[in-house]
């Protein structure tokens, strides 16, 4: 792809968020998701031209502004 778009999220808000639900996914582990994270923004840095990186703490509306001008700055 021309452009990923990667949130990024704290492991310890993410947690906190899926916390109430009874059921967790295999893949909602603290150790897991660490790695995950890691691994993406080391894929990130290595092409820093086709990733944007979002700071998925931040409300809906300011996410979604904030991506829609990433792909309006790239002209396509």
């Amino acid at each position: 792809p021309d452009m990923t778009i990667l949130l990024v999220l704290p492991v310890a808000v993410a947690m906190s968020r899926f916390a109430g639900r009874c059921k967790h996914e295999q893949f909602e582990r603290q150790e897991f998701l660490e790695s995950v994270q890691k691994n993406y923004l080391a894929r990130a840095a290595e092409d820093p031209a086709r990733f944007v990186l979002v700071d998925a703490d931040r409300d809906a509306e300011t996410i979604l502004d904030f991506v829609e001008k990433s792909i309006r700055a790239t002209g396509r």
